[in-house]
């Protein structure tokens, strides 16, 4: 008698979880076109995705390390791109245009493999030199935004994730 109470109550459990589990259309879990650049990996394991379907427009829910965040995809390959405008520097820079990151190159020069900058949420603002540095766990900072850019912060302070997986001017690693 016991074991029959526990099969209507695990029968009850299963019932319960196919009830209340939201059923997702056809296609809302379909990946989003592009690829996920080479993130940096962020030390405090922020888990801002799971999904593609979890981030905003045409972001992409990429790995950084052990944390899962929202990010620009990489567009379509080179001779693909169609209607953008690509700015040439002296010094061969990534620009944006329709959405998409492209490295140009300088003439007679080489590209670097290395970004000189990296533009942050499309808003065209260029981040400080330096990288954040790592976050010990157990120290915790203000649970709250302080900026969102490096752009924000005074000086040479870059936007960086604090031990509570927020953005705080920190004095950059060089």
């Amino acid at each position: 008698m016991p074991a029959c109470r526990l099969c209507l109550l695990a029968a009850g459990l299963l019932l319960g979880l196919l009830l209340f589990t939201p059923i997702s259309a056809t296609g809302t879990d379909a990946e989003k076109p592009g690829e996920c650049p080479q993130l940096e990996p962020i030390t405090d394991c922020v888990l801002e995705c799971t999904l593609d379907k979890d981030c905003a427009d045409n972001r992409k829910c990429c790995q950084a390390g052990c944390s899962s965040v929202c990010s620009k995809p990489n567009g379509p390959s080179e001779g693909e791109l169609s209607g953008t405008d690509t700015k040439l520097s002296e010094t061969g820079t990534t620009t944006q245009s329709a959405g998409l990151d492209h490295t140009t190159k300088p003439p007679g020069g080489q590209v670097s493999t290395k970004p000189p900058a990296v533009t942050r949420e499309g808003l065209g603002v260029r981040e400080k030199q330096g990288t954040c540095p790592s976050v010990d766990i157990p120290k915790l900072g203000l649970c709250e935004d302080q900026c969102q850019v490096d752009s924000q912060c005074s000086g040479n302070m870059k936007c960086c994730r604090n031990g509570c997986g927020k953005m705080a001017c920190t004095t950059p690693k060089f």
